[in-house]
């Protein structure tokens, strides 16, 4: 349950990050493009077969919103880092075209990485 409600999460906040319009699109208009940098450390976690990390979670719930969401053609990159490198993948991307749009951590200081 807690893995559907984390989806669930997940799929909404990706909707609020795409910039969902409520304005109706002509056959002729194109979709704009989304793109979302997403980034979890390594997190292990005990689910099923198939999702034994956050990396399996969230590929799974970022698979399912780019199928649903037709407001815009969303693509995405998921990208998992170790604990030590928060500063390279984190700290060092603010204001960057690296710079994360969501971040699925467990136990980061993120105050510390604020520049």
């Amino acid at each position: 349950m807690k893995i559907r409600k984390t989806i669930l999460l997940l799929t909404a906040l990706c909707g609020l990050l795409a910039g969902c319009g409520s304005h109706a699109e002509s056959e002729d208009e194109a979709k704009e493009q989304v793109h979302l940098i997403v980034k979890t450390p390594t997190l292990t976690m005990t689910y099923s077969d198939e999702i034994t990390e956050s990396y399996d979670l969230l590929k799974l719930a970022l698979d399912r919103f780019v199928e649903e969401y037709d407001e815009a053609d969303v693509t995405y990159e998921l990208v998992k880092f170790a604990y030590t490198d928060v500063e390279e993948y984190i700290g060092d991307a603010f204001d960057t075209e690296n710079a994360t749009d969501i971040l699925f951590d467990g136990y980061l200081n993120m105050a510390t990485y604020i520049h």
